[in-house]
C-alpha cells in the first residue's frame, strides 16, 4: 500500500493504543483512492462511497415494510389495527387525548439566525406564512403532526402560494345544474387567497396523508423511501406522493423506516389479551344475570301411552333435526322484548344460577391490563385517584416524566420543519441560507412561579442578577403569561392558541397603515397586537420599513 504509513511502536511509550492505529489506517483508507466500489460518487476516495444499506425488511424497491413480526400490525392492517385501539381503549385515548391538547398550549416561534434586521425579518415572515396564513389553523396542523403518536409516522403534503392579499376572490360556483352529473365538486381555484399582499411565496396548506391510505413504498439503491403510494376513497385509485413534495414525521428512525414506531406498540398485546377477556366478561355477566339456559328432556312414561322422541338417536333424520332446534333456543335465550318459547310437552327449560364467586377477579385483571398500557408511554398518571395509594410527589415525578417524552416529540417536529420546510421557502423567496431561522417550542408542562420566584431571588443575593438582560426579562414575563411590549419587539413568535399577529389587511373604511409584522403576541393569555396600540387609543401602527427589496429580496441600498 503505497500511501499507507508505517506504524511505529516507540521504545518509551510503548505500541500504539487501539485507537491511534485505528486513526492511522483510517488515513490511510482515506488516502489510498479507488473509488472503484460500492455505491458512492467514486470521487477517488472510498471514504465517501457507501457500501452497506440499512437493512429493512423489504422486499424490492417497491414493497411493503415488514420489520414488524405481528401480522395484524403490519403494513394497511397494521394501521387500522392502531385506529381500533385508539379508537376503542380508554386508556389510549387518555393518552392521546393528553398528548393532543398539553400540546396545542405550547408557544412556538422562530429563532432568528442573528441578531441583524434582514434575519428578524425573514423570521417574521417565515412565522407569519405557517402559523397565520394556511387554510388550517396551526393547533389544526399541529394535531395532524401528532398523528404520528399512535400511528409512528405522519405525512403532511405542502402546497405553496404566493401572497397577494384577499383581493381577486375566485367566481361563486356554478348554478346547480350547470355542471355535468356526477363531478367530485369544483375545482380548486388557481388563485389562494392570503392575509397579506407582500408576494412572497409561502404556503397554502400542509394536508395529511391518511395512514390507513397507505399502499406501497418506493426506495432508492441506498434504501430511502422517495415515493409513498396511496390507495384512498372515493375512487381507490393508487396516487404517488414524492417524498421531496411532503414534510415526513416519525416517533423514532430505526433502520431509517418511513413508518417509525407507534408509541402503543408495547400496549398492543396489553390491549388485546384486555379486549377479549372484556368480552368473555360481557358473555359471563350476562349469563349470571339471566341465568344458564337449559332443556330437560322428560322420562318416558307408559302409563300415559306418550312416548318421547329419542333425540340422541343419530340415525334418525327427524331426531337430529329437533336437536338441532333445541340447540339453538339454547343458546338465543335472550332477556329482552321479544323473549318466550314454544317447547313440546315432553321438554322442560330451566334457568340456573350460578353459587358462589367467581375463582377469577376480572377487575384485577383488566386494571392490570390498564396499567401497563400507560406504563408503556409512561402515562399511569392518569390512573391515580383510582387507586387507594399515591401522593402528590408521586403525581408530580410522573406527570414530569411524560410532558419530558411529550417534549422531546414537538423537537422531532420542529427539526423536521426547520430542515425541510424552511429552507424550501427560504430557496422560493431568494432568500440566503445562512439567514435560515430555527422553529422553537415552549415548556409543555406550566412552570411553578412560586419555585422560579425562589430560585430568583437566591440567584440574586449572591451579587448577580438574574434580570439584567431583556431575553431574561422575556422570558420571565412570558412564563407568568404577562405582556411583553414595552420589552422589545421580538419577532416571529407564535402560540398554538394565541391570536395571530403579523401584517393585515386594511378593511374599508379603516384609517391608517396595516399593522407590522414585526408585533406578535407570545403565550396564552396574551393580549391581541393587532387592535390598537398599547396607550389604548385603537389607532393603527405603521409599518416600519422592510430591510428587503421587492419581492422579499435582500436590499442592497
Amino acid at each position: 500500500m503505497a500511501n499507507s504509513k508505517r506504524i511505529v511502536t516507540n521504545p518509551v511509550t510503548g505500541p500504539p493504543s487501539p485507537d491511534a492505529r485505528a486513526a492511522v489506517e483510517g488515513r490511510a483508507l482515506i488516502n489510498q483512492g479507488g473509488g472503484g466500489g460500492g455505491n458512492g460518487s467514486g470521487n477517488g476516495h472510498v471514504a465517501f462511497d457507501v457500501y452497506g444499506i440499512s437493512g429493512l425488511t423489504r422486499f424490492g424497491t417497491i414493497s411493503r415494510i415488514y420489520e414488524e413480526f405481528l401480522r395484524e400490525l403490519q403494513g394497511p392492517q397494521g394501521m387500522k389495527s392502531y385506529r381500533e385501539m385508539m379508537d376503542n381503549d380508554p386508556i389510549t385515548g387518555a393518552i392521546l387525548f393528553a398528548a393532543n391538547h398539553l400540546s396545542r398550549k405550547v408557544s412556538f416561534k422562530f429563532k432568528p439566525a442573528s441578531d441583524t434586521q434582514q434575519a428578524r425579518y425573514i423570521a417574521d415572515k417565515i412565522g407569519s406564512m405557517i402559523f397565520d396564513d394556511m387554510e388550517s389553523t396551526w393547533p389544526d396542523t399541529l394535531s395532524e403532526i401528532l398523528t404520528m403518536l399512535p400511528f409512528g409516522w405522519s405525512l403532511l403534503e405542502y402546497r405553496l402560494k404566493r401572497r397577494l392579499g384577499m383581493s381577486d376572490l375566485p367566481a361563486p360556483p356554478p348554478a346547480p345544474g350547470s355542471y355535468e352529473i356526477g363531478a367530485q365538486g369544483y375545482p380548486s381555484p388557481t388563485f389562494a387567497p392570503s392575509r397579506f399582499d407582500d408576494g412572497l411565496i409561502g404556503f397554502r396548506s400542509w394536508s395529511l396523508r391518511s395512514q390507513e391510505t397507505l399502499f406501497m413504498w418506493e426506495f432508492d439503491e441506498d434504501s430511502n423511501a422517495v415515493v409513498m403510494q396511496q390507495m384512498a376513497p372515493p375512487d381507490y385509485k393508487i396516487r404517488r406522493i414524492p417524498m421531496s413534495k411532503a414534510l415526513l414525521f416519525r416517533t423514532q428512525v430505526a433502520k431509517n423506516s418511513p413508518e417509525g414506531r407507534s408509541i402503543m406498540r408495547n400496549g398492543w398485546t396489553s390491549y388485546y389479551m384486555k379486549k377479549n377477556l372484556q368480552v368473555f366478561e360481557g358473555i359471563g355477566v350476562e349469563r349470571d344475570l339471566a341465568g344458564y339456559p337449559v332443556i330437560q328432556i322428560a322420562k318416558p312414561d307408559p302409563t300415559n301411552g306418550l312416548a318421547v322422541p329419542d333425540i340422541w338417536n343419530p340415525r334418525s333424520e327427524d331426531a337430529r333435526t329437533m336437536l338441532a332446534a333445541l340447540k339453538q333456543i339454547v343458546r338465543s335465550v335472550r332477556r329482552d322484548e321479544q323473549e318466550g318459547m314454544v317447547l313440546p310437552w315432553w321438554a322442560e327449560f330451566k334457568l340456573l344460577s350460578g353459587t358462589g364467586r367467581r375463582r377469577v377477579d376480572t377487575n384485577a385483571v383488566i386494571a392490570r391490563y390498564d396499567q401497563r398500557i400507560a406504563m408503556s408511554v409512561m402515562a399511569d398518571f392518569i390512573m391515580l385517584g383510582h387507586e387507594a395509594v399515591g401522593s402528590k410527589a408521586l403525581a408530580s415525578t410522573k406527570i414530569s416524566l411524560f410532558t419530558s417524552a411529550l417534549s422531546s416529540f414537538l423537537d422531532n417536529a420542529c427539526s423536521v420543519i426547520s430542515r425541510r420546510a424552511v429552507p424550501l421557502i427560504m430557496q422560493f423567496n431568494g432568500w440566503p441560507e445562512e439567514l435560515c431561522p430555527v422553529l422553537q417550542h415552549g415548556d409543555v408542562e406550566s412552570v411553578n412561579l412560586q419555585e422560579l420566584g425562589q430560585f430568583i431571588g437566591q440567584v440574586a443575593r449572591t451579587g448577580f442578577n438574574p434580570l439584567a438582560s431583556t431575553d431574561a426579562q422575556i422570558s420571565i414575563m412570558e412564563t407568568a403569561n404577562l405582556p411583553t411590549t414595552g420589552l422589545v419587539s421580538d419577532l416571529g413568535s407564535r402560540s398554538a392558541n394565541a391570536k395571530p399577529p403579523g401584517r393585515r389587511l386594511q378593511h374599508p373604511g379603516q384609517q391608517g397603515e396595516p399593522m407590522s409584522g414585526n408585533q406578535r403576541s407570545s403565550g396564552v393569555g396574551d393580549a391581541s397586537m393587532g387592535e390598537g396600540d398599547s396607550s389604548g387609543g385603537g389607532g393603527p401602527v405603521a409599518a416600519p420599513e422592510s430591510p428587503m427589496g421587492p419581492m422579499g429580496h435582500l436590499s442592497t441600498s
